[in-house]
């Protein structure tokens, strides 16, 4: 069912993955797998706490976690480094994920705005966000245009 868009969330950044958050990494991983263009892939969930610990700790790297009492709901992990080709700095996103019943709750735009202010704070000149899980492209383009963020690419991919 829907859920109320009203409904108090809490939203933070992680700092640590103790074994309360790694438990809830892993129930949005294996949802965010299953369902996206990625499930042909084997999942590991330990490389995918492994990585979460690594976002949460480093000075360049974030990692914010969205629950709806202790639910799960929501993840965004992102990164900031310099372009390959000038010293200015560029926040891109690793993983941006909302459960599906919690989808149009503003979730996702809380978390994202969340990254950007932390990206601004950071000092970056631009904000990349992109997909590759092919998990409502339309909602998706539409919520970053209306933000926005100009279009400026696509992902492909071929299996091998």
């Amino acid at each position: 069912g829907q859920i109320n868009k009203e409904f108090a969330k809490e939203y933070f950044e992680v700092s640590a993955v103790d074994d309360f958050i790694a438990g809830h990494v892993l129930d949005l991983g294996v949802r965010a797998h299953a369902e996206g263009s990625y499930k042909d892939v084997p999942f590991d969930g330990d490389k995918l706490v492994e990585v979460a610990t690594r976002y949460a700790s480093g000075d360049s790297t974030v990692f914010f976690l969205a629950l709806d009492g202790d639910k799960p709901v929501g993840a965004f992990a992102g990164m900031l480094d310099e372009f390959y080709f000038s010293r200015a700095l560029v926040a891109s996103d690793v993983i941006w994920y909302v459960m599906p019943e919690y989808r149009g709750t503003h979730v996702g735009l809380k978390l994202l705005e969340m990254f950007e202010t932390w990206a601004k704070n950071k000092g970056a000149k631009e904000i990349r966000v992109g997909q590759s899980t092919n998990i409502n492209p339309k909602v998706f383009n539409g919520i970053l245009e209306k933000r926005g963020y100009d279009f400026v690419g696509a992902n492909y991919r071929m299996e091998t």
